[in-house]
């Protein structure tokens, strides 16, 4: 009977990953006060529909998280991603949310999340181009000021945003194009955080049966660990930091400089340090009651 093994996987098993991915985030559910996972979209039209904004997230029990926010260019200066991170914070007020997260990836952009109160939670000043990690606890009801603000610019309004629920609509299809695109612009393409290349460990037990893995991204120089998990059967035996550190000597015979953490909490931020990692930055009350750790490592 073989031995209990850990296995890269070049094609994983779907329903393994997701069994993965749901056992990784248990814990989070388990403490969070909404158990939920929903998608968030919307799109801006200019004159003859033309898309010329938008903006995709998605609710994570208690958070709110920006993955994208594309304006195109002659829309920039008219307020227009103002207006779309403002219906995106009603959005999650409406939800009960009070807590927004977002990676940024293009540093310039920094101070306009600034003006909208974002405060930066840690940066990784390695990386090519700089990682910005940015929340914003909200306030319940409307901001007071900007609604008044956009009641005055009324009538100035060229673009109309409208909220999609279907993540695969065309017009979000091309808000996340024509935002790669702009990163691609930026310098961004291959080889930094343009592409993400996956990367997947399955355990597998003395019967062949899978109890666990690992899944991560290698960007640029940096290896992202993503989701890690154990099965109950296999835990305490030390699987957990096996898996971490097969992925990392792995990585670092690929190149891989440093190994980056976004999401660890109270519960598993003694398991990384132990294996070396530190706190470079924190987001308190989110979930609430909870602190959200970003810890990095040099490989």
């Amino acid at each position: 009977m073989p031995d209990t093994q850990i296995v890269r996987q070049e094609q994983p098993d779907y329903g393994c990953l997701r069994i993965l991915v749901d056992g990784h985030h248990a814990y989070r559910r388990a403490y969070a006060k909404h158990k939920r996972e929903s998608f968030v979209g919307l799109a801006a039209h200019g004159d003859g529909g033309t898309i010329v904004g938008g903006l995709l997230g998605r609710i994570h029990c208690d958070a709110l998280i920006l993955d994208v926010l594309w304006v195109a260019e002659g829309a920039r200066e008219g307020g227009l991603g103002r207006r779309l991170m403002q219906a995106f914070h009603q959005i999650a007020r409406d939800a009960d949310v009070h807590v927004v997260y977002h990676e940024l990836k293009v540093p310039q952009a920094l101070p306009f999340f600034e003006k909208l109160n974002y405060r930066v939670a840690g940066r990784l000043e390695g990386a090519e181009p700089e990682r910005i990690f940015l929340y914003k606890h909200l306030g319940s009801g409307v901001d007071v000021a900007s609604a008044v603000l956009e009641e005055a610019m009324a009538a100035l309004k060229a673009a109309s945003i409208s909220k999609v629920d279907d993540a695969s609509s065309p017009d979000l299809n091309a808000v996340h194009r024509f935002y790669y695109d702009f990163l691609r612009g930026q310098g961004q393409g291959q080889g930094t955080l343009g592409v993400a290349v996956p990367v997947v460990y399955f355990l597998n037990d003395e019967a062949g049966e899978f109890a666990g893995g690992l899944s991560a991204e290698r960007i640029g120089q940096w290896l992202n660990i993503k989701y890690l998990w154990v099965h109950d059967r296999l835990r305490g035996q030390g699987w957990g930091s096996r898996l971490v550190a097969k992925v990392e000597a792995d990585a670092k015979a690929a190149g891989i400089q440093r190994a980056v953490i976004d999401d660890a909490n109270a519960r598993t931020r003694p398991f990384f340090e132990k294996l070396g990692y530190a706190v470079f930055g924190e987001i308190e009350d989110f979930p609430p009651g909870h602190t959200r750790f970003f810890m990095q490592k040099t490989l």
